[in-house]
């Protein structure tokens, strides 16, 4: 017997009476055990070696049993009692997700959303404010993240990625505020349980499949010099924003802070909204040394302007020869 969410399948061998050709069979269905008591809910010709059962209720058990007829309408022995469960079969669903090379390598990535298998408490998306559903990075400094779960076939999932609460939440394209990424679970055949939501296509022209393009808070995409850089002094210090910025305060006076061992760097900050930078230019030009840079007290500018404060402050250092 083959089962489903709204359906059930009964499947025989053809009768081998050696003494008359069988004319049709008997489908026989109850609630309880016993087959014999079973009441007759089909009758299909000689040929027909499977029958499927749609009127029955999800969650409800049913019993078969199947006779053979031949051309005298003589009914064989019932068959043996078959019985199974009208539920949907579970698809071991894998979502494999690629985000941006400037998600901090110390942070993991999850999946939340509401839907059953997605998250513990399908009516929730981020149950006391935290995804609790963990992925695994598939190589270290991949970018890519994987989860296999299981779901029910045919469920109608919402989801997203975050990097554990909604302050730091996927947030780019289409995918913003309330707006979840949405997709149905289907099995790649009744007998391989299995299906891939593959978020790795930068190019994929649908959103609910594309990587993830962008993360609700601030973060560092990119500096001027590179971390571990060493040369001749530059003119100036540029990082480069995931979003535009704005302080978390008065001015961006503190959001960039140099040091030369103990000794602060003098210097001004300067903003470019189209280009989400801040450029720290120093007072003196830069000596020989080692200088270390902490990056802090900026909020992201989203789309929505619901931007959130940068999560913890990104620290990188180059040598002046």
């Amino acid at each position: 017997i083959d089962y489903g969410a709204s359906s059930l399948i009964v499947s025989w061998t053809a009768s081998t009476d050696p003494d008359d050709a069988v004319a049709e069979y008997h489908v026989y269905r109850g609630t309880t055990a016993g087959g014999e008591a079973a009441t007759a809910i089909a009758i299909v010709s000689g040929s027909t070696l499977s029958y499927v059962d749609t009127a029955v209720n999800a969650g409800e058990t049913y019993y078969y049993v199947v006779k053979a007829f031949d051309t005298s309408l003589n009914a064989s022995p019932a068959s043996n009692e078959v019985s199974h469960e009208v539920q949907a079969k579970v698809v071991q669903v894998t979502f494999r997700v690629k985000v941006p090379t400037f998600t901090p390598p110390t942070d993991s990535v999850y999946i939340a959303g509401q839907s059953q298998g997605v998250s513990p408490d399908p009516l929730c998306n981020f149950c006391g404010g935290t995804a609790t559903t963990k992925m695994t990075e598939t190589a270290p400094g991949s970018n890519i993240w994987e989860i296999t779960l299981g779901i029910p076939d045919g469920t109608a999932i919402q989801y997203k990625y975050t990097r554990g609460t909604w302050d730091y939440v996927e947030e780019w394209g289409s995918i913003t505020g309330l707006v979840n990424r949405i997709a149905t679970v289907q099995a790649n055949s009744p007998t391989d349980l299995t299906q891939l939501f593959d978020d790795t296509n930068d190019t994929n022209p649908d959103d609910n499949h594309k990587s993830v393009g962008n993360w609700r808070d601030a973060l560092v995409a990119q500096t001027d010099p590179v971390n571990a850089a060493s040369g001749a002094a530059p003119a100036s210090i540029v990082v480069t924003f995931n979003w535009d910025v704005k302080s978390d305060g008065t001015d961006f006076s503190n959001a960039i802070v140099v040091m030369q061992g103990s000794t602060a760097v003098t210097g001004t900050i300067t903003h470019d909204a189209t280009a989400q930078t801040l450029t720290f230019t120093p007072a003196d030009p830069l000596t020989a040394g080692t200088y270390d840079v902490t990056v802090d007290h900026v909020i992201s500018l989203t789309p929505t302007n619901d931007g959130i404060k940068i999560r913890a402050p990104y620290l990188f250092s180059f040598t002046v020869n």
